[in-house]
């Protein structure tokens, strides 16, 4: 009886085990210093501009040129660098982040500056499509949505720490310090990854394919179907979050309260980004991205009523940060599950770009219904509109999966 107790305890404890590789936590590192640079640099804006001498309209150059570079790179890369081993590309890609951020650092002029961003974007364009298929592929089969939960994990951290510690470091040593602080964290990361992580591992992709047919989740019409979602639903979230702080300042909240405010969304995103593909693997990606899409619409919709209020705005950005950050990491796990294993990495990295151009477009959405008159506290309204947009794409997203898997039984 006794020793029957112990080989289940047993079997339990290794199955535990075998959830995903606890290095997984390495990977997380790594993004956390990706996400705070981004947080860091937009706190930053107003010094830049006074030490250049322009206006802050110009220095947010800094952040797009960033954006940008890597969204468009993240693909490209992913594909070039999928049969290398996962570690090495992991290690290697947040070293030449940490370098690109010695060089922000130093830079002697705005120009200077953007094309140093430009290489820190290549680079984190390389480390994010490695990081994600890294982490799946340390996981256990229906596991892998909590090992990518993990690396987000890493990015929402950012939003609850990334944000003090940059405003911090930044008025202590000037902007030039918080760049320091990045390269410090990228160096941490880099050797963690290169000295920790297993060696000989590489992602799904390693097999043997032509690098043309790495891209060929470009050409699919269903795999697209499956990553415009994502982009239209960041575009309804993340393109509103772009005004928060306008919405609160017409509100005339104090600043301590718009802090504690974006204390609460950040919070909200912890959360979100660790259940999100706990939620996935548990009760399946599908109905746990309709659910939070749902969840999401209500609360935007509400946020006119709610930005009445101190108590009732910090409510409704906890549950925006919540479900916004749940929805990534359970997309990253449906694209696992429907991805050709030999282009997992690419379609990762295409789910990194659709989010990107979606906060982009959303941001450029609400700046155009701004200049046509519509006020500050009215943008909310185009958030739902997006998001049942994307619940109607989404649909249409599983019904096709749905008749291939039907196909694939039938033969």
């Amino acid at each position: 009886m006794a020793s029957n107790l112990l080989r289940i305890a047993s079997d339990r404890a290794r199955k535990r085990t075998r959830a995903f590789d606890p290095r997984v936590w390495l990977l997380a590192i790594g993004a956390f210093a990706i996400s705070t640079d981004l947080y860091i640099v937009s706190g930053l804006l107003p010094a830049l501009g006074r030490d250049f001498g322009v206006e802050v309209v110009s220095a947010t150059l800094v952040v797009t040129s960033y954006a940008l570079t890597y969204a468009l790179a993240a693909p490209f890369l992913a594909a070039c660098t999928a049969r290398l081993p996962g570690r090495l590309v992991a290690a290697a890609a947040i070293l030449l982040y940490g370098i690109g951020n010695v060089f922000c650092a130093l830079a002697p002029s705005l120009g200077a500056l953007i094309v140093a961003r430009i290489a820190a974007g290549v680079a984190a364009g390389m480390y994010a499509p490695a990081a994600y298929a890294l982490a799946a592929s340390l996981a256990a089969d229906g596991r892998k949505g909590a090992a990518l939960s993990v690396v987000t994990f890493g990015l929402s951290l950012a939003t609850v720490f990334g944000v003090p510690i940059g405003n911090q470091i930044g008025h202590w040593y000037g902007w030039r310090g918080a760049f320091a602080f990045i390269v410090a964290l990228s160096v941490a990361a880099a050797v963690a990854l290169a000295l920790l992580m297993p060696r000989g591992n590489a992602p799904a992709a390693s097999v043997a394919v032509p690098l043309r047919a790495r891209f060929a989740p470009l050409a699919h019409g269903r795999t697209l179907l499956a990553l415009l979602p994502n982009l239209v639903w960041y575009a309804g979230i993340l393109g509103f979050y772009s005004f928060l702080g306008a919405s609160f300042t017409v509100q005339h909240f104090s600043a301590s309260a718009v802090s504690t405010i974006f204390l609460v969304y950040g919070i909200g995103a912890l959360i979100g980004s660790r259940i999100g593909g706990l939620l996935a693997d548990r009760f399946g990606a599908a109905r746990v991205i309709a659910i939070t899409l749902l969840i999401a619409t209500a609360d935007l919709a509400a946020f006119e009523y709610a930005t009445a209020s101190e108590v009732r705005s910090a409510i409704a950005v906890f549950f925006l940060g919540l479900t916004g950050w749940s929805l990534f990491p359970a997309q990253q796990a449906r694209l696992v599950a429907i991805a050709d294993p030999s282009n997992v990495q690419v379609v990762l990295a295409l789910n990194s770009t659709a989010l990107y151009l979606g906060v982009a477009s959303g941001t450029g959405l609400g700046a155009a219904l701004l200049s046509r008159g519509v006020g500050v506290l009215e943008l909310h309204w185009f958030g739902p509109a997006l998001l049942l947009a994307a619940l109607a794409i989404f649909g249409a997203s599983c019904a096709v999966e749905g008749g291939r898997r039907a196909s694939h039984a039938r033969r």
